[in-house]
């Protein structure tokens, strides 16, 4: 099973890129937040993945809160161990230590090891730094993207004991500041230009964490601080009228072209660019840049941590 979160598309082309060449299922971590729909069926021994953007060179903070809630049920009642465990990160220019800081996460509330980590360079969509590029730019980093997402899927049908995602030691700075469980999720920021607005719905309808909600004149309205910063959002109104401060009102938009077909992140269909498979590249370091760390004992309980995105409603 691969579990993936995406916003702009960039990890759900990934997502179903793996998934098509492992014939393994997906599910949709930001559904089954918005749902509350964490219990999942799996078979003993069957593959685990998981696959995400990079969010400020750490893991966006839905998905260590899905970790938190995530519950696992094989037929036997016992818990589930995979018989290999991976992350794909997808990223815009460098991962960081994100992968260290789920393996940490994933020990901690599911008690797995993850065994293998990689990353994926396509459009930077962090609209709050930069634009995404000439749509010449955007085309080559999408198909890029798509080979790299096949050579990934070649390593992980072999179970390669891999970390191999593109860290660079600047990355690994800024994730020492930004690794951490208690992540900003302020709403403040978030305007509305009315004037632009269609009252679509678009925006509430893909929310993640349900902080999204119309207000008395049928325009959107953001009233609970747990977003998860992913800004799906923005990125995804078709009329441009939802900004994040002031630094989003001349920068353009980007989505993946899975989305184009269909608007729904479910029904997105992926592209076949390139389905031919380069040779992996030989880059193997500990996930943590030392030894790793024992894994934590399992436990009947996981205890809430505060300060974190609320479940939906």
């Amino acid at each position: 099973m691969i579990f993936y979160f995406t916003a702009t598309g960039n990890s759900l082309e990934a997502a179903q890129t793996i998934a098509e060449a492992t014939h393994d299922s997906l599910a949709d971590m930001g559904s089954a937040f918005r749902q509350g729909t964490f219990g999942f069926h799996v078979e003993q021994g069957e593959n685990l993945g998981f696959i995400f953007p990079v969010n400020t060179f750490t893991t966006p903070a839905l998905v260590d809160e899905f970790l938190r809630w995530l519950c696992f049920i094989t037929p036997n009642g016992n818990d589930f161990v995979p018989g290999y465990c991976y992350c794909v990160i997808t990223c815009g220019v460098f991962v960081g230590n994100t992968a260290g800081f789920f393996a940490k996460m994933l020990a901690k509330y599911q008690h797995i090891k993850l065994d293998a980590s990689f990353s994926i360079r396509n459009v930077n969509n962090c609209i709050i730094l930069t634009g995404p590029g000439s749509t010449r730019k955007q085309k080559r980093l999408n198909e890029g993207a798509h080979r790299t997402a096949r050579s990934i899927a070649f390593q992980i049908d072999s179970k390669r004991m891999v970390h191999a995602e593109d860290r660079n030691p600047l990355g690994l700075v800024l994730s020492a500041f930004t690794g951490k469980e208690h992540k900003p999720s302020s709403t403040r920021r978030f305007s509305l230009n009315r004037g632009r607005c269609s009252r679509c719905g678009i925006c509430w309808d893909i929310c993640p964490t349900n902080v999204i909600y119309q207000d008395e004149d049928g325009f959107p309205t953001w009233e609970a601080d747990r977003c998860t910063r992913c800004f799906a959002c923005l990125q995804r109104c078709p009329l441009e009228a939802i900004q994040y401060g002031t630094s989003t009102t001349r920068r353009q938009r980007y989505t993946n072209p899975i989305l184009d077909a269909n608007p729904t992140f479910t029904a997105a269909i992926a592209q076949s660019v390139d389905m031919s498979i380069p040779e992996p590249e030989e880059i193997i370091h500990p996930i943590n840049g030392n030894d790793e760390e024992e894994m934590p004992p399992a436990h009947e309980t996981q205890p809430a941590v505060p300060g974190q995105p609320d479940l939906p409603a």
